[in-house]
């Protein structure tokens, strides 16, 4: 096996956080603002004022996701390597789109994680969302969150420093990354490793969450969950990324009690739940008195 290839097995099992070749392209991309303000957004919202070690930002996550979806692709790689004709593997280009899509995400979330979309823009109006994103001429799926809808947005501002880097790269990978992000892709497996049961960006969260919280739950063994990767066929002929049957139950089964846990102990903790319900209401009561125009606040004694 050459050097080159040995090193990078060396990568996948240890799991060093690198990025070589075309996948250097998440490293040129950091610098651009737009992924540069998630640094203030906390990753668990209000978590911290329970467990004051979760301070840890939206863009760290964000460089997690990434790193893992370069292990897993390339773990898919290996695995189809007599499996599938070599069209339909995954390259070192596709490898790159997946870990930037990955590192893009989250890139529309808006202040307080979810407290900001569930209490401030819940049931909003997508069509307008749409329109003052310039996206009315896109078909996207009807199921994008807004947090997802605004990130399209940022991937398809002209001006942005985002898709401006992201097209110094190479031309098209702006619009590349926003498909793989909306579930389409040539390798019609791809995107599953970005959304599904089991995707880049809950293997990171949940491994990250619980280490920054500091509870017992939510670990389980990423690197052997990595390992068992593979890619299969479903009855209708359509390939899909899957999983060892023989080897994988176990650590999938370890991964969805951990998650299970981590809500019951983290996410959903009563008093998060308090402080997000108290914020949420003085959010909904500044929207009420912004929608109520200037003159509300001028007409008020001091």
């Amino acid at each position: 096996m050459p050097v080159q290839n040995v090193q990078r097995v060396q990568d996948a099992v240890h799991g060093l956080m690198e990025f070589r070749g075309l996948e250097t392209s998440v490293v040129d991309v950091l610098r651009a603002s737009e992924l540069q303000r998630l640094r203030r957004i906390r990753q668990l919202g209000l978590s911290h004022l329970v467990f004051p070690a979760a301070e840890h930002s939206r863009l760290v996550h964000c460089i997690g996701a990434a790193h893992l979806a370069k292990r897993f692709v390339f773990r898919l790689e290996e695995a189809t390597t007599d499996l599938l004709v070599d069209e339909l593997r995954p390259d070192q280009e596709a490898r790159r789109d997946v870990a930037l899509g990955a590192l893009c995400h989250d890139l529309g979330h808006g202040p307080l994680s979810h407290v900001w979309e569930r209490e401030v823009v819940a049931n909003f109006d997508r069509a307008a969302w749409t329109a003052a994103l310039g996206l009315q001429d896109e078909v996207l799926p009807q199921t994008l969150k807004w947090h997802e809808l605004v990130g399209q947005g940022l991937l398809a501002w002209p001006d942005g420093e985002l898709h401006q880097l992201l097209e110094r790269q190479e031309e098209g990978t702006s619009r590349r990354i926003r498909n793989l992000l909306a579930g389409k892709h040539y390798l019609t497996y791809l995107p599953r490793v970005l959304a599904s049961d089991v995707d880049v960006d809950r293997c990171d969260f949940l491994m990250r969450d619980a280490q920054q919280t500091g509870v017992a739950y939510g670990r389980y063994d990423l690197d052997w969950l990595i390992s068992t990767a593979t890619v299969g066929r479903r009855e209708d002929g359509q390939l899909v990324v899957g999983f060892d049957r023989r080897k994988a139950p176990r650590v999938l089964e370890q991964l969805l009690v951990a998650r299970r846990a981590l809500y019951d102990t983290v996410y959903q903790h009563k008093t998060v739940r308090s402080a997000e319900g108290m914020i949420g209401l003085l959010l909904r009561r500044l929207r009420d008195v912004a929608s109520d125009g200037p003159g509300w606040l001028s007409d008020q004694p001091y």
